[in-house]
């Protein structure tokens, strides 16, 4: 059976973010007690980035891994994983025998990662009769549990994995395609909260969330901001079919292209019911109209799946749109803030 390729990317940059993400600091050890907690593909996988970079050969405690060191290896294995691929179609038992021993334990990492199976989408008469505050807490309720699996680790996945067809990303809010290898450097590719951080995101799992998590170009991330989405009547910026402007009530929104507004629309209500956050007023009503506009399509509810692997969660405003008509008017909404009005 060959490992395809993304799925081996994706278990290297799956393995050094986890290893990153256990670090305290720029010159501190591995939090090895925490590692402790990790199953046996993944202790393996550590203990081997440890001994390629030199600074564990078992797990023990001894000087920690330091972030060149890490991203080296990530390198590194990158690079071995493209030179035994000689198929371009993914790596086989032959092509994984002439591995480092890093690489192989990352390719035993793939094949877990490959055999992770999606959870069930959620009856949708489950829901029927409900009011939509019943609505909501059932749809809370089946999201509190989910695997949180850290920011690095998300943006890993998403960038390997999730947004990654035959090595290249597309950004939401541009389009422009580009090769990535691995997690890219933030003037290559940016992640974007579709909720932003510092509308309430920050300091709650949703900060990793992959439903509301999508590769941005870096100036239209920077641009978008925390301004809420709406539909644009003055142009302050353009970029392709992305434009940041005053709405028809003097206030500053951002408008996304077309083929994307669906897919925020279905984010944000998931991210609004399952961390009882609260909308930008007279954002709802925008979403509502572009969840009609953009239907789901195939690409979106494949990418639902996906993430239902790692995080053992869907948004069920993609396996059910019409939940947000139903649950809307009772979400909570804040006055526009002065920040984000015309002056």
């Amino acid at each position: 059976m060959k490992i395809p390729k993304k799925y081996a990317h994706l278990a290297v940059e799956y393995t050094g973010r986890r290893l990153q993400n256990f670090r305290e600091g720029d010159n501190k050890a591995v939090n090895i007690e925490k590692a402790q907690e990790f199953n046996d593909v993944e202790r393996a996988s550590m203990e081997s980035f440890f001994e390629k970079a030199g600074a564990l050969s078992g797990v023990d405690e001894r000087p920690g891994v330091q972030f060149g060191e890490i991203k080296a290896t990530l390198g590194e294995l990158h690079a071995e994983l493209k030179a035994v691929d000689l198929n371009s179609d993914g790596i086989d038992d032959k092509e994984r025998a002439n591995m480092s021993k890093a690489g192989q334990v990352a390719m035993k990492l793939a094949e877990s990662m490959m055999t992770q199976k999606p959870v069930k989408a959620m009856a949708t008469q489950t829901l029927e009769g409900m009011s939509p505050e019943d609505a909501i807490k059932t749809i809370r309720q089946a999201s509190v549990d989910h695997v949180e699996l850290g920011y690095d680790v998300a943006r890993a996945i998403m960038f390997a994995h999730l947004d990654n067809q035959e090595g290249r990303v597309k950004e939401v809010y541009t389009e422009q395609q580009r090769e990535i290898v691995g997690v890219p450097e933030s003037n290559v590719m940016n992640t974007e909260h579709t909720w932003p951080k510092s509308r309430g995101v920050k300091n709650t799992a949703a900060i990793s969330d992959l439903h509301h998590l999508f590769p941005t170009d870096k100036e239209a991330n920077a641009k978008r901001a925390s301004y809420p989405f709406g539909v644009v009547d003055k142009v302050l910026w353009e970029s392709a079919d992305s434009k940041l402007g005053v709405n028809d009530k003097g206030n500053i929104v951002f408008e996304p292209p077309a083929e994307h507004r669906g897919n925020i629309a279905r984010a944000l209500f998931y991210v609004a019911t399952t961390y009882d956050l609260e909308f930008v007023e007279g954002e709802p009503e925008i979403l509502l109209q572009w969840n009609k506009d953009d239907p789901v399509d195939a690409q979106e509810l494949q990418r639902n799946e996906d993430i239902s692997r790692f995080q053992h969660n869907r948004n069920p405003f993609v396996d059910n749109p019409e939940l947000a008509d139903k649950i809307a008017s009772s979400l909570s909404t804040r006055p526009v803030p002065e920040k984000m009005r015309a002056r």
